[in-house]
């Protein structure tokens, strides 16, 4: 989670945090983008229980 949050530009939005059916825990945050208005690139990463890279299991995404 560290990496993810260090590697986030300086005007990215606070990341939110989904658990999704496995368990695992998709966490977003959204950076404005220079091609428009209210326009954003979604980055995110897939945690499982101690915060290490997960990969998404069936029915989750």
């Amino acid at each position: 989670m560290t990496r993810f949050l260090a590697g986030l530009p300086a005007d990215a939005r606070p990341p939110t945090f989904r658990r999704l059916p496995s368990g695992i825990v998709l966490a977003e945050s959204l950076v404005p983008v220079k091609a428009g208005k209210d326009l954003h690139e979604t980055h995110g990463i897939l945690m499982g229980p101690s915060g290490e890279p997960a990969p998404p299991q069936p029915g989750d995404l």
